[in-house]
């Protein structure tokens, strides 16, 4: 009786998970065809507004993140191939009052033309655009195998709520999981999801939806806002949508010798592996470089070491962002004594050098 009993209760179960995903097919089926996303491969839609630009430090919960002002802001979204591009002119400019806006201890940025491409390999940070937008969530929707339905009453409106979980993942381990609401005129309200963040940890996002209008056949909200950890982020204002255009042209390369390293991303968070702050916040991920030149640079500087030393000096050097390498401390050891002595008492200017370079790098240990 027991095992009958177990049986049909694992066949219900099996049953209702079965009517579940048939309910979010249909939920999402149905929000695709009322948009006008069934034959959408692409959409590019223009526009104003802000965005942010770091987090870690807000100056009050009013204004929220500190963020970049976007003017003939654009941003193009392939469904296909689940890449993007955004194009902006973009600046940080400093309030009446002098200080920024947003605060987090950054400095005013003037206007400059800036471009974003988002590649199919992107994280799911990079491609969280992508994936919030109307026709983004619909697309992950009806490829969901896991896609579950709730009703759910919020503010006093009523939503069918789809959930699924996606392919990135928490640091723990956990696949993080992505939901949209979606009211009774099939339209996306707003859509939910976490990502990680290098300072704060797994964050909530919540991206808005309001004042549909159709363009061309296609349903596309004019305000979109998110937030981050509760926070404003992103309150765009949408002028103009394009279905099914070609992709925009890949910003060219920069031009010039040395044109490739380009600013550093926004968005703070932890220093990069293998350099960044030391304790006490000095950065010291470029004084290994420093250093190698210095070393080089002694080699016609001081003419009174001999051969041996120079060589020693290198290694020293080439070792100075973490004490002694292992490289340097070979080098020293092969030294013979005998040719240490063999050379001119130093000059008072390369004296003055060995004592600066001696400060530093006891700074840098």
């Amino acid at each position: 009786m027991f095992k009958k009993s177990m049986v049909a209760l694992v066949f219900i179960l099996a049953l209702v998970s079965v009517a579940a995903a048939q309910d979010a097919k249909t939920v999402i089926n149905n929000a695709s065809k009322a948009l006008g996303y069934d034959q959408l491969k692409s959409i590019e839609y223009t526009g104003s507004g802000v965005e942010g630009t770091a987090m870690g430090q807000a100056q009050s919960a009013a204004k929220g993140w500190p963020h970049f002002t976007l003017k003939n802001f654009s941003r193009y979204i392939d469904l296909n191939a689940g890449t993007g591009q955004q194009n902006a002119l973009r600046s940080r400019p400093a309030e009446p009052d002098g200080q920024l806006a947003g605060g987090g201890g950054l400095a005013p940025v003037p206007e400059a033309p800036n471009t974003t491409v988002v590649n199919a390999n992107g994280t799911w940070a990079q491609k969280l655009d992508l994936s919030l937008s109307p026709p983004g969530f619909l697309k992950l929707a009806s490829a969901a195998t896991n896609a579950t339905v709730t009703l759910r009453t919020v503010s006093g409106k009523k939503y069918t709520v789809v959930s699924f979980a996606v392919d990135a993942k928490a640091p723990s381990g956990v696949p993080y999981s992505i939901s949209g609401y979606i009211d009774e005129q099939n339209m996306v309200d707003k859509v939910e999801t976490k990502i990680d963040d290098n300072i704060i940890g797994d964050t909530p996002v919540e991206q808005s939806y309001s004042g549909y209008q159709d363009f061309g056949g296609v349903k596309f909200p004019t305000r979109i806002v998110q937030t981050r950890a509760g926070l404003a982020w992103t309150d765009l204002t949408v002028t103009d949508v394009k279905a099914n255009t070609p992709a925009p042209a890949p910003p060219a390369p920069p031009a010039g010798r040395g044109g490739g390293r380009g600013a550093p991303p926004e968005g703070g968070g932890a220093a990069p592996e293998g350099g960044g702050a030391a304790a006490g916040g000095r950065d010291l991920s470029d004084y290994g470089r420093l250093s190698k030149r210095r070393g080089r640079n002694e080699r016609s500087r001081c003419p009174h070491r001999s051969a041996a030393e120079r060589d020693d000096h290198d290694g020293h050097h080439l070792g100075s962002q973490e004490g002694h390498s292992e490289q340097g401390d070979q080098i020293r050891r092969e030294q013979p004594r005998a040719r240490r002595s063999l050379r001119r008492a130093p000059s008072g200017r390369c004296r003055r050098r060995d004592d600066y370079h001696a400060r530093v790098e006891q700074a840098a240990l």
